[in-house]
């Protein structure tokens, strides 16, 4: 077996691996490769990727080419090796990068199968139930699924990304929610029915697809400068913080179903150019629109459109410099549930604590603006930030 991936336009946000998982359909076989996203080569473990001898079994398995007579074929793990089926080598998850090297092909039992691609990646996303399905023949490939990494502490955002002291980081005003990392795009490619026939070679092409889904945030944020004289806030586009409550964390990658049993936060990407600043006829700050994103396997609103911590709360923190040099933080949260669920992202499905996606993109435009009163703001009151649900600003003495 070969592998070939078609990127199109998503060849530059490709990940550096891809695992590919098949369930040979009848005569149950189950394999996982850890494969390169660039080329599709299959990375092997090391003194492991020498090409090993495959049993000959039909094209169609019915047990009739079993190796040992009792109809089931010697199998292969995941790294080819192939042994007796009375006495199953257990498949080894895929190693290290590091640990990897990568051959062109790589031998697997013929017959019917389906086969998935998606990312691989360690550190910010688990694949729960992996190892379950190569050890055990009975377990569905729709069991596996993926989830988000829990976010360490030591990586929320610091409102001192430059300072060399960041003991003052994110306050968390919603701690019920935990924080999940952020995979990037995350992708799949389903094969249905591939049939493999023993003897040739087969380049297997994949076409992946978004898996998560690209939720873009915008909102506005006026500022009323009248009464401050000489002096003005200064905001940098680099401390604008978001976070967002109600990230699904769960997919099955077999069928793209989304699990909602329990629902996480995540912090907002800003993009280079996601935060356009206008400002008046002195130079100071009229308006400044925000557009940001993340990139989850589904978003849920809240139940109660009215609630302050939960999910569909966005959260913004965002420092101001005085110009005298004081600072000023403001923190504010909104409860967007009605717009996340005007924004038609996902849809139930009839089960619960499961549902389905419906669009690899969307919008989730705020509709109340963030009113700032300058000269307040200055003095340090929390009443001079308005429109959103919640507000508080932080004096740095």
């Amino acid at each position: 077996l070969k592998v070939n991936y078609e990127w199109g336009d998503y060849a530059s946000e490709k990940p550096e691996q891809m695992y590919l998982v098949a369930a040979r359909i009848l005569n149950t076989y189950h394999c996982c490769f850890t494969t390169r996203a660039e080329d599709g080569a299959f990375l092997m473990p090391v003194g492991e990727s020498e090409k090993p001898d495959v049993p000959d079994t039909p094209d169609t398995p019915d047990g009739s080419g079993s190796s040992d007579g009792t109809g089931n074929a010697a199998l292969p793990d995941a790294s080819g090796k192939t042994d007796a089926a009375e006495e199953p080598e257990t498949p080894a998850t895929p190693e290290e990068p590091e640990n990897l090297v990568p051959q062109d092909e790589t031998p697997v039992l013929g017959g019917e199968y389906f086969m998935m691609a998606f990312t691989k990646d360690d550190e910010r996303l688990k694949v729960l139930n992996l190892q379950e399905y190569l050890d055990d023949p009975s377990v569905s490939v729709k069991e596996i699924r993926l989830c988000n990494e829990l976010l360490k502490e030591e990586d929320y955002p610091s409102l001192e990304p430059d300072a060399e002291d960041k003991e003052k980081v994110w306050m968390d005003f919603n701690p019920g929610y935990k924080f999940v990392s952020s995979p990037g795009r995350v992708f799949v490619s389903r094969v249905n029915y591939a049939k493999f026939t023993v003897g040739k070679t087969y380049t297997q092409t994949f076409v992946p697809s978004a898996l998560t889904q690209r939720i873009f945030f915008t909102f506005t944020m006026d500022f009323d400068n009248s009464g401050i004289g000489n002096e003005s806030l200064i905001v940098e586009p680099s401390q604008l913080y978001l976070e967002i409550a109600g990230v699904i964390p769960e997919v099955g990658l077999a069928d793209g179903l989304l699990y909602t049993n329990s629902l996480r936060r995540m912090f907002l990407t800003t993009e280079e150019d996601g935060v356009k600043t206008e400002t008046d006829g002195n130079g100071r700050v009229k308006t400044i629109t925000y557009k940001g994103y993340i990139d989850a396997f589904g978003l849920m609103p809240g139940p109660d459109v009215h609630a302050i911590s939960g999910p569909g709360i966005l959260r913004l923190a965002m420092k101001v410099t005085l110009s005298d040099g004081g600072e000023r933080t403001i923190r504010t949260s909104c409860n967007i549930s009605s717009e996340i669920a005007e924004a038609n992202l996902t849809k139930a499905t009839g089960y619960s604590n499961i549902r389905e996606k419906v669009v690899d993109e969307g919008t989730v435009r705020v509709s109340h603006n963030i009113q700032i009163n300058a000269k307040k703001v200055i003095a340090g009151n929390s009443d001079g930030v308005k429109g959103w649900d919640e507000a508080f600003v932080d004096v740095d003495i």
